[in-house]
C-alpha cells in the first residue's frame, strides 16, 4: 500500500468534497493555515533526504524543496501572517527553514554538545515541536538525545537562545508546546520513569508535574 499525504475539503455534514494527492509515500507531515487562508504542508522525503513544502491556494498546489537535506520530525508554523517556518532534524542537528519573498533559506539552531569524550557526536533535534507565540517569537521544543534533556530554542531566524528546560534523567521526547495568555506550556515524555509530564515555563525554570505515570 502506498502512503500518501492527502488534502481533503469537506462540506458541513462531513462528506468529502475534494481530495488532492500532495506527495506519494511521505514521512508523516505537518500542516498549518496562514492568515490569508492558504494551506501549508511540510514533510520529510525519506528517499531523497530532503524537506518538502506544498501550499494550496484553493485551486492548486505549489510544491518546492524547502531544504536539500534532512526534514525528519518537521514541525510547521506561520510567521508574519504568511511566512512558513519549519523546525526539523538533520543528521544530529536541529535546523529551521524559512520562506520569505518566495525563497527558502535554512540555518542551524542547535548543533548540540557532546556528552563526553567517549561520545563526541552530538544528537539533538528529534521530536521537534514549533510554536509561533502571540508576541511573534518562535519556540522550538526538542530532545537532546546525547544528554537526555528537554531543550527549547526561542527567538527568530538568525537569533536563537537555546535553554535546557528539563534534565533529570532521560526526558524530553515527543514535546508539545502551547500558549495561554502569553504563558508557555509544554508536555513531554519522561523516558526513564515512563511518565507523561506537563510543565509551565516561569521565565527561568520549568514547573513540571506528572500527568500520567507509567
Amino acid at each position: 500500500m502506498v502512503a500518501r499525504i492527502v488534502s481533503a475539503g469537506f462540506v458541513q455534514d462531513g462528506r468529502r468534497l475534494v481530495e488532492h494527492v500532495v506527495h506519494a509515500d511521505p514521512h508523516p507531515g505537518n500542516i498549518a493555515v496562514d492568515g490569508g487562508g492558504m494551506t501549508h504542508v511540510v514533510h520529510w522525503d525519506k528517499d531523497d533526504d530532503r524537506l518538502l513544502w506544498a501550499m494550496y491556494d484553493g485551486n492548486e498546489w505549489t510544491k518546492f524543496t524547502a531544504a536539500n537535506s534532512g526534514g525528519e520530525f518537521a514541525s510547521l508554523g506561520i510567521r508574519n501572517e504568511a511566512e512558513p517556518i519549519v523546525a526539523y532534524y538533520d543528521g544530529g542537528k536541529l535546523k529551521i527553514a524559512t520562506r520569505a519573498n518566495g525563497a527558502w533559506t535554512s540555518e542551524t539552531v542547535d548543533d548540540g554538545a557532546a556528552a563526553s569524550e567517549e561520545e563526541p557526536d552530538a544528537d539533538v533535534g528529534k521530536y521537534a515541536d514549533l510554536l509561533v507565540a502571540s508576541d511573534g517569537s518562535t519556540y522550538i521544543a526538542y530532545h537532546d538525545a546525547t544528554n537526555g534533556d528537554l531543550k527549547v530554542a526561542r527567538g527568530y531566524p538568525g537569533n536563537w537562545n537555546v535553554q535546557v528546560w528539563a534534565s533529570e534523567g532521560n526526558v524530553g521526547q515527543w514535546p508539545a508546546l502551547s500558549e495561554r495568555n502569553g504563558d508557555i506550556y509544554v508536555s513531554y515524555h519522561d523516558v526513564d520513569a515512563g511518565n507523561l509530564m506537563f510543565g509551565h515555563w516561569m521565565g527561568t525554570a520549568l514547573e513540571a508535574e506528572v500527568v500520567d505515570s507509567g
